[in-house]
């Protein structure tokens, strides 16, 4: 590819995950803001975004942000994207790769309505700190018969500050693994919030925000302590705790039901995500029959 800082850079769609990235590749100066060419529905999206970074270029459609763009940043609702990839593809520079944040874009549906390369990954909201994981699925139509590494290193080494750790996966290989990563912060924060609320029954007028900030060093300090030490889980129990004592005894709560629980969720997530698929794919049927 390209030298970095001769790219343009179209993004369609500045919500939460494509804000995140923009802001995040502009921060670590990534990319200049002269290189991005923005468009979002809502001003209110993209007009802090360009007070906090002048040169940033705020672009009116889809098409004039996709005009001989290099690499295209596709961060909208799944439904949406391919109308937008079939709308966009023609004005796009030769070569061009697709970053398309969205795992509902198997390998079989996205050949259909796009000729090129693309990535498609799922971003998750610990990039607004630089942390968590983000998956990642390079995908390259079956008609281009000279291949390399170049599309996945060059999004790597774009990607890779801004989070903790990137991951490949195969083709549909998201479904169970978002569990882990772009669904984890709501996991977490319910456990934090449902914890609180259980504490909280037991309590006469604690102060409710003192109450979070006690949970929260609880989640936190125990995730530091097992990323410094390297220790399992199951080794930092018995450390806790002994049979018969007051943590084992209450953990026999959630041994009862918790296994259940976690399990019916996954179960959960992968059906909505394959119907999410399904709908998409759906999509596709219609705009290329």
């Amino acid at each position: 590819m390209k030298n970095r800082k001769v790219l343009k850079v179209g993004v369609i769609g500045l919500g939460n995950m494509g804000g995140m990235l923009t802001r995040n590749f502009l921060k670590r100066n990534i990319f200049d803001a002269e290189q991005i060419y923005i468009t979002d529905h809502n001003k209110s999206n993209t007009e802090p975004l360009a007070a906090t970074y002048p040169g940033v270029n705020i672009v009116d459609n889809e098409t004039e942000a996709a005009r001989q763009a290099d690499i295209l940043v596709i961060s909208i609702k799944p439904p949406a994207i391919p109308e937008v990839i079939m709308k966009v593809k023609g004005v796009l520079a030769k070569q061009a790769v697709l970053w398309i944040t969205s795992s509902h874009l198997p390998d079989a549906q996205l050949t259909k309505i796009w000729q090129g390369e693309a990535v498609t990954f799922l971003p998750t909201l610990s990039g607004y700190l630089d942390r968590g994981v983000v998956l990642a699925h390079y995908f390259c139509h079956p008609d281009i018969k000279e291949q390399d590494d170049s599309v996945r290193d060059f999004f790597a080494n774009c990607v890779k500050p801004t989070c903790n750790r990137l991951i490949w996966v195969p083709d549909g290989g998201f479904a169970v693994l978002n569990n882990i990563t772009g669904c984890a912060p709501a996991f977490v924060a319910y456990l934090i919030n449902s914890f609180g609320d259980a504490v909280a029954e037991e309590m006469v007028n604690f102060d409710n925000e003192l109450l979070q900030i006690l949970i929260l060093e609880a989640f936190s300090s125990t995730c530091a302590l097992l990323e410094v030490t390297k220790e399992l889980p199951e080794n930092l129990l018995r450390r806790v705790g002994s049979p018969g004592g007051i943590t084992f005894t209450a953990l026999s709560a959630l041994e009862e039901t918790m296994p259940q629980s976690w399990a019916e969720l996954i179960k959960r997530s992968v059906e909505r995500h394959n119907l999410a698929d399904h709908e998409v794919a759906e999509v596709i049927d219609g705009l290329v029959n």
